[in-house]
C-alpha cells in the first residue's frame, strides 16, 4: 500500500512539473510565431507602423501581456 501511495505521489509530481514546462514552452512558441509573422509580413512597414500593429498580432496569437517582458507592456 505504501509503495502504491509513493508511486502515485511521484507520478503526480511528474505530471504537474511537465505541465508547467509545456505551458512555458507553448507560450514561447506563440510569441516567437507572432514575431516571425511580423518580420515576414510587415517588413515593408515603418518601425512605428509595425509597433502599432504588434498588439493586434499578440491578440490574434493569444499572447497575453503578462507573458511578455516589461518592455512590451509599453507597446
Amino acid at each position: 500500500m505504501v509503495k502504491i501511495s509513493l508511486a502515485m505521489i511521484v507520478l503526480s509530481i511528474t505530471i504537474i512539473t511537465s505541465l508547467q514546462v509545456f505551458f512555458v514552452y507553448y507560450n514561447n512558441v506563440k510569441v516567437e510565431a507572432a514575431f516571425e509573422g511580423a518580420a515576414n509580413n510587415l517588413s515593408s512597414l515603418s518601425p512605428l507602423e509595425m509597433r502599432d500593429r504588434l498588439p493586434n498580432l499578440f491578440i490574434i496569437a493569444q499572447v497575453h501581456s503578462e507573458e511578455l517582458p516589461a518592455y512590451f507592456s509599453k507597446i
